[in-house]
């Protein structure tokens, strides 16, 4: 079942329409339809009054051939073109109209709020640059993309900060891989071993080349070997049938303990 989208987004003034298509075809009705390509007995049942709508192509094209302002006979619901108006598709996902007819009423939408705004339509040599135009609005597309692109990142981010121990074992125990695994702790324990030597070595050369200094690179960078040492932790633990929540709930009543005895300082794991 098809649908036309201008019953979403267009209100036509029909009786106008039909008035001013009589007066403008007279009793040439059938060179009129063949010059703009619309069916002869569509425009004909259209003025008889046995078929009272027309579709949104045959409508354009009627009145380009009489050459009115769309206007005259077309109202267009121009939300789409207002970033505060809520742009909530049809609910019936089966009725929903044809993308490409909408973006064709758009663009028709944007002449008319131009015509209205300027008190005319786009005309080649109108005093503007197209080129220089063209390329701010690009520069607007560009921060628009870049926006979006931001707000995913951030979503992301957000969404990241939410992840529990539990979550995080589950999705890193899915990706391990390597030798008889479950029974093989020494393979994680060697690689955890070396992650923190990664993690000494990028303070390494922090210190070599910047007396200390880090970036937000080096922060990043260090960010990324610290995650490769926690998966490589959390593969100890789960050859250990251990798991995140468990092993850091004893670290923190360990240290509170230490922290009721007042023996944060000092040495000794029992302190």
């Amino acid at each position: 079942m098809s649908h036309d989208p201008s019953a979403y987004f267009m209100k036509v003034d029909w009786e106008n329409l039909k008035d001013d298509l009589a007066d403008y075809a007279g009793t040439n009705l059938k060179e009129v339809a063949q010059r703009i390509n619309v069916p002869y007995l569509a425009l004909n049942d259209f003025l008889l009054g046995k078929k009272p709508l027309l579709s949104m192509s045959a409508v354009l094209l009627v009145i380009a051939a009489m050459s009115r302002e769309v206007s005259r006979y077309v109202t267009f619901d121009t939300g789409l073109l207002d970033a505060s108006a809520p742009q909530s598709p049809p609910e019936n996902s089966a009725e929903q109209p044809d993308i490409n007819a909408l973006v064709r009423i758009d663009l028709m939408a944007r002449a008319m709020k131009g015509e209205q705004t300027y008190g005319t339509r786009l005309k080649p040599f109108n005093g503007r640059n197209a080129l220089v135009d063209a390329y701010q609005e690009a520069m607007d597309l560009s921060v628009y993309l870049r926006q979006a692109i931001a707000e995913q990142e951030l979503s992301q981010k957000d969404e990241r900060q939410e992840l529990t121990f539990v979550e995080y074992h589950e999705e890193a125990m899915s990706t391990a891989i390597y030798p008889q695994r479950g029974k093989n702790p020494y393979y994680p324990v060697l690689g955890l071993a070396g992650e923190a030597g990664e993690v000494a070595e990028k303070f390494k050369k922090i210190i070599r080349d910047t007396a200390g200094d880090w970036t937000e690179a080096d922060r990043n960078e260090i960010a990324k070997e610290l995650g490769d040492a926690l998966w490589y932790i959390t593969a100890v633990a789960d050859e250990f049938d251990m798991n995140l929540t468990d092993i850091a709930a004893r670290n923190l009543d360990k240290l509170k303990g230490r922290s009721k005895r007042n023996t944060l300082g000092g040495s000794g794991d029992d302190r």
